[in-house]
């Protein structure tokens, strides 16, 4: 089984499904995203890596780290997650994070598991460079 970008799911998602699996990909600048939580302000397409205006290259990829949380609350550039043992995560989504559902959903939605790969800004903030919610 692969997803949408051509790489083996994680083994969480896989075990949560047999079967035929419909792996959706999705954009935060796509109609459906826009529609429902409006234009991200986090574009994603900066020179640099100035977190105080959520602007950040989706191209950086030194220091990635991976978190696994559930999706407390969604809004058009924060995804507020909540990790296994209370942790609060922010996954800031710019224009060029790659997101995918695992879903019937056209969207993520509070409950869902959360697999994010982004860079960390601190112990709370991830910029966010590939989403999968399952």
């Amino acid at each position: 089984m692969k997803d949408t970008f051509g790489q083996a799911p994680n083994e969480n998602i896989r075990a949560r499904f047999t079967g035929v699996v419909n792996i959706k990909r999705l954009s935060p600048m796509s109609v459906s995203w826009t529609k429902v939580y409006d234009i991200p302000s986090t574009v994603g397409y900066g020179s640099n890596m100035d977190q105080s205006q959520d602007n950040y290259k989706c191209t950086e990829s030194d220091n990635l780290q991976t978190i696994n949380a559930k999706i407390v609350e969604i809004n058009k550039n924060v995804i507020k997650c909540a990790g296994p043992n209370g942790e609060k995560f922010l996954v800031h989504v710019g224009g060029c994070t790659r997101m995918e559902l695992v879903s019937d959903k056209d969207l993520p939605e509070i409950g869902q598991s959360l697999l994010c790969k982004g860079w960390a800004k601190d112990s709370e903030n991830y910029y966010a460079h590939q989403v999968t919610c399952f």
